[in-house]
């Protein structure tokens, strides 16, 4: 039951970890996208 349980969180963390470098890269990819249009309404924060 004990391992089970560390075995669930394990998962957890290493799928937040992956969304959340995945969403680091999509917006580094978007950032890259604005200034290269150089969009002249600012950016949403």
């Amino acid at each position: 039951m004990l391992i089970s349980k560390y075995l669930f969180y394990f998962i957890i963390l290493h799928f937040f970890r992956k969304i959340k470098t995945f969403s680091e890269y999509f917006f580094d990819f978007a950032a890259k996208i604005f200034l290269q249009t150089k969009i002249i309404c600012p950016p949403v924060v």
